[in-house]
């Protein structure tokens, strides 16, 4: 029961420092520091989106311009 207690605080001790960033570039850098670099599987990238407080149009926008960018 701590354990998961523990994890939850963390969660949300990330969660906050995620929402406090201004942009969409910030946000999801932490959140993919948060997760080691690993993407999410097809499909849940809108729960991404909900995690870090964005639109999931927005995280699509930035998604784009990062392929793009590293073509």
């Amino acid at each position: 029961w701590a354990e998961h207690l523990a994890r939850e605080l963390q969660w949300t001790r990330l969660r906050c420092e995620i929402l406090s960033l201004k942009t969409v570039t910030a946000r999801l850098d932490l959140w993919l520091s948060w997760h080691e670099g690993n993407l999410p599987l097809k499909g849940e990238w809108k729960t991404v989106a909900d995690q870090i407080g964005v639109s999931p149009e927005a995280l699509y926008r930035e998604l784009a311009k990062r392929r793009h960018g590293n073509a």
